[in-house]
């Protein structure tokens, strides 16, 4: 199967047209499958019938199918599922579910090996727990970065002169109240997630030009070991300065000095402090914390170098994905 062209769906968040969805996850497996040389279709999973679906799937016939939300209230899942097995019977499609969220329990417990091939899952710490219960082979597998041949240009628009945190500032309470905490005590901006301020399709030139991006978990992710945020991937990928509360598995992915981390939410002055850090440095140090940040991402955890290993992964070549130092 070495090297060959796979016909391959993506049922989840797409949105209208997969070349502009919003989703990271999505947005990432089709650039890096893309990137790979396979032919990648995108159907919207919440905006359309299970027989909408049924008609699409059945009409592409694909080598590979990746699902993305099916244990959600949007469908019901057992039929959903069973249309996944007519799915491998009829053409022998490898049928693979994701979960990329922090979670400690699935969505679903039960059997689903009649269904999928195999799960892919953001985190280490409870993939022996989701193999008993689903009865597949479940493997490891971060989000990456969107591939780049160079790292962005310098835009004055997009240089804040303070932290910027881009997402929303409201929707989970460790971090909600760590920012208001922030912002008692030095300026930061907020850039609320699809805003009309929304950076997502500018991050290039964004991670140029701001000095200082801000990685906040939600807080309960930090207790699953494994796991770690868009952000890691979606700035250190474009060459931004980062500083983030740091997970427990990030001193065995990145190196030292990529960026700079902080362990607790009990006291924001650290932020203040690296900010201030960053302030005192020189453009050269700067240029050269980016590039190296920029580089390692590039060159091991980019969608296309991530999706080129899954689908070695799904045609049985490896048995995990090369994350770890």
């Amino acid at each position: 199967m070495s090297g060959m062209t796979y016909n391959i769906c993506i049922l989840g968040n797409t949105g209208k047209n997969i070349k502009s969805a919003y989703s990271w996850f999505v947005k990432t497996i089709h650039e890096g499958l893309k990137l790979n040389g396979h032919n990648v279709y995108g159907f919207d999973y919440k905006s359309h019938s299970i027989d909408e679906i049924k008609d699409f799937l059945f009409s592409r016939n694909p080598n590979i199918l990746f699902t993305h939300l099916t244990m959600h209230k949007h469908h019901d899942k057992f039929e959903m599922m069973e249309l996944f097995d007519t799915l491998r019977n009829l053409y022998d499609t490898k049928v693979i579910h994701t979960m990329q969220d922090a979670r400690s329990e699935p969505r679903y417990d039960g059997d689903i090996s009649h269904a999928f091939d195999l799960a892919l899952v953001a985190q280490k710490r409870n993939i022996e727990k989701f193999q008993n219960c689903w009865n597949i082979p479940v493997y490891y597998w971060p989000y990456s970065s969107l591939t780049y041949d160079k790292m962005g240009k310098y835009r004055k628009e997009l240089d804040f002169g303070m932290p910027v945190f881009p997402g929303n500032p409201n929707s989970h309470p460790d971090r909600s109240d760590f920012i208001r905490k922030l912002k008692n005590i030095m300026n930061i901006k907020v850039i609320q997630t699809q805003s009309a301020e929304d950076i997502r399709g500018k991050t290039l030139d964004f991670s140029a030009s701001t000095d200082c991006v801000l990685g906040l978990c939600t807080g309960y992710d930090k207790k699953i070991w494994g796991y770690n945020e868009v952000r890691f991937w979606q700035f250190l990928g474009a060459g931004a300065i980062m500083v983030a509360r740091d997970y427990d598995c990030n001193k065995y992915i990145f190196p030292e000095g990529l960026y700079f981390g902080f362990d607790s939410y009990n006291d924001p002055s650290v932020v203040k402090e690296y900010w201030q850090k960053i302030n005192n440095m020189s453009e050269e140090k700067k240029n050269k914390m980016r590039e190296n940040a920029f580089n390692f991402i590039q060159k091991y955890h980019s969608s296309k170098v991530r999706m080129s290993q899954t689908i070695e992964l799904i045609e049985g070549k490896r048995n995990k994905l090369d994350i770890f130092l």
